[in-house]
């Protein structure tokens, strides 16, 4: 369940826990040269994901201040009552 105040969902969907128990399970099997060369393949693919994961924080930062300064419309209100400014306008006539 997501938080209100979270905008991404942390946790994994239950199809990719399953991935990753059969991931890890394979993992169990290798030798330490095979962990040595998983290791380093991980490492870098974490670093790449952390420069990506930062430059898509910086472009939302840019999109958002780009966004002009729109001023949001009051919700109508429950009567439903429209209130006329021609009306005034009317009277003077």
């Amino acid at each position: 369940m997501i938080e209100d105040s979270l905008w991404i969902d942390i946790d994994l969907p239950m199809e990719l826990e399953f991935k990753l128990e059969r991931v890890q399970r394979l993992v169990d099997e290798l030798t330490t040269e095979e962990m040595r060369t998983l290791c380093k393949a991980s490492i870098m693919h974490n670093f790449h994901l952390m420069h990506y994961a930062k430059q898509s924080v910086a472009r939302v930062a840019e999109l958002e201040d780009e966004r002009p300064n729109r001023k949001t419309r009051k919700a109508p209100s429950k009567s439903r009552a429209v209130p006329n400014k021609k009306k005034s306008s009317e009277d003077n006539s």
